[in-house]
């Protein structure tokens, strides 16, 4: 289905996908949250068996560093270093007609959208790898407590990977997904689609080729995949509590 390089990329980003959560109108409503709750919903990390280095979501917002600039009209966070990567993030608190707020104010913000990056070079084992990494994402129906988080991510990551020369850039788009409610036991999203496309250049006499992958959550562990690649399209469904695989295909 892929090269031998490609493989593990791949999976490191469809995991880190698996742990994106958020909230679906349909459903019963999240209790009303404070600002450290909402950018803790909005992260993208969590269940990530390897790594590649700190991601966006990993190096997310924090409210000790982001204090607000009246000039941009968001909290804009200072830059975090780990690994020869940098972080830069900032958020913007929103009422429900858009206009940007100073201060988190539980009656009157209705979403919150963060923006984060993160570049530089990176050492795993033998492997030196360049990321650019951005996106946005936002948390919406924070005053009716039904919360749905939207968003896009643009990652381009070149270097070596297990001997091989990769040039790779996935492209994230997060929609409607709906995470879990606080409190209620169930650690799954409720709803919603993430969708990774995966492009890899061509390198040391592999030729170049592009990945579809959509994950769509039902509010159990049990995540419906589709993987498009090579003309052809395999359908199988991801357990999130274990970690394995139903139905054909998909990396068996």
């Amino acid at each position: 289905m892929m090269s031998v390089a490609r493989p593990r990329i791949a999976l490191v980003a469809l995991a880190f996908l698996a742990a994106a959560c958020s909230d679906s109108p349909m459903q019963p409503v999240s209790p009303p949250v404070d600002l450290a709750t909402a950018l803790s919903e909005m992260s993208l990390s969590g269940i990530v068996p390897v790594s590649i280095g700190p991601s966006v979501s990993s190096l997310g917002p924090t409210l000790a560093r982001c204090p607000y600039a009246a000039a941009s009209q968001s909290f804009a966070c200072a830059p975090l270093t780990s690994g020869g990567l940098t972080a830069n993030s900032s958020f913007q608190l929103l009422t429900a007609s858009g206009a940007p707020q100073s201060a988190f104010d539980q009656a009157t913000t209705a979403a919150v959208r963060t923006t984060n990056s993160v570049t530089g070079s990176t050492t795993v084992g033998n492997d030196v790898m360049t990321i650019d990494e951005h996106g946005t994402m936002t948390l919406s129906g924070l005053l009716s407590g039904n919360h749905v988080l939207d968003g896009t991510q643009t990652a381009h990551i070149t270097g070596t990977f297990s001997g091989f020369t990769m040039d790779e850039t996935t492209l994230t788009t997060v929609s409607g997904v709906v995470p879990p409610i606080r409190g209620s036991g169930n650690p799954y999203p409720r709803a919603g689609t993430i969708t990774m496309t995966v492009t890899d250049a061509a390198s040391g006499g592999i030729p170049a080729s592009t990945m579809v992958m959509a994950l769509t959550f039902n509010g159990t562990s049990k995540v419906d995949l589709t993987i498009t690649h090579g003309g052809t399209t395999q359908r199988c469904v991801i357990d999130l509590a274990s970690g394995g695989t139903t139905g054909a295909g998909c990396f068996r």
